[in-house]
């Protein structure tokens, strides 16, 4: 069975935010292959500060708490 397109990746990554935030941590750091636009469409939709650089054949994104 695919998880794609489910959510499960907005459900993870909203409860990594939230233990992110527990232990006083001003931002969430992560690389993603280029070609991946739904994990990178996944961090746009967090409704956090974004910023992304392009690394080699990743980006690397930061969002802001």
């Amino acid at each position: 069975m695919s998880f794609h397109g489910r959510g499960v990746a907005s459900v993870v990554l909203a409860h990594l935010i939230r233990i992110v935030r527990k232990f006083g941590l001003v931002r969430f750091e992560a690389d993603v292959l280029a070609e991946d636009q739904p994990m990178l469409h996944v961090f746009r939709g967090s409704g956090l500060r974004m910023e992304q650089r392009r690394r080699g054949n990743g980006i690397e994104v930061t969002l802001f708490l």
